[in-house]
């Protein structure tokens, strides 16, 4: 005997349910990602149907209801400890059918960008999916979500001409050539009000970065870092 709706508290709505006020009765959604996914929970026939599309016009993937795939799909509950399941294992299968039907191909690109130099605002998102039991422990682990990263190594170097050594901060460089430049530019003219220490990591970065962009010659590298430290 399955639970009065009322009786299923919505708590976690990110890889659980969510309902939107445009909703039909028993309609929800992965409130992850808007791609126009529905879940049908179809409490008389205890049937949960996942359509995507123009809902009841698409062929519909259904997979049966479940005191537990419910627990699973409107809580943020422990659902793994080491290795061991802490649900049985169809609950997990078919959560994963209806993660993989709905959002697969948002969370497939998601692997790809965590995994190739993710911007911070990735970073970020991952942070906060991983807040969520569900993701870190099957989501995140099944499409192959990196939610580690290991901090950039800071530049060790010598300035040319003083003999002193610096290990300085990370520094964020431009993506657009155009942009580098204005930096570079910048950067430069605070070098001749005096301002060089500070400046010089963020400087030769732009400058390194450039160079292996082969937007600038191994000569004009030279000269620009010269005219900085002179």
């Amino acid at each position: 005997m399955l639970p009065a709706y009322s009786q299923f508290l919505f708590e976690e709505t990110v890889f659980g349910l969510h309902k939107e006020n445009n909703f039909r009765e028993g309609e929800y959604a992965f409130g992850a990602f808007n791609n126009g996914h529905r879940i049908h929970v179809n409490r008389d026939r205890r049937e949960i149907i996942a359509y995507k599309g123009d809902g009841d016009t698409d062929d519909g993937n259904i997979i049966p209801q479940t005191n537990e795939l419910m627990d699973v799909l409107t809580k943020n509950k422990n659902i793994k400890q080491g290795r061991n399941l802490l649900v049985e294992k169809d609950t997990m299968e078919n959560y994963l059918f209806l993660i993989d039907f709905c959002i697969g191909d948002e969370l497939r690109n998601l692997a790809i960008e965590s995994r190739k130099n993710p911007s911070q605002e990735t970073k970020d998102l991952i942070q906060d999916f991983s807040n969520v039991h569900k993701f870190t422990d099957w989501i995140a682990p099944h499409y192959n979500i990196q939610t580690r990263w290991k901090p950039p190594r800071a530049k060790s170097f010598v300035v040319p001409g003083t003999g002193k050594g610096f290990v300085d901060e990370t520094v964020v460089i431009p993506s657009e050539f155009k942009e580098q430049m204005k930096r570079m530019l910048l950067l430069l003219g605070a070098s001749e009000a005096g301002n060089k220490d500070a400046n010089l990591n963020e400087f030769t970065s732009i400058l390194d970065t450039m160079r292996n962009n082969k937007k600038l010659s191994k000569k004009g590298y030279q000269i620009l870092l010269q005219r900085f430290n002179s």
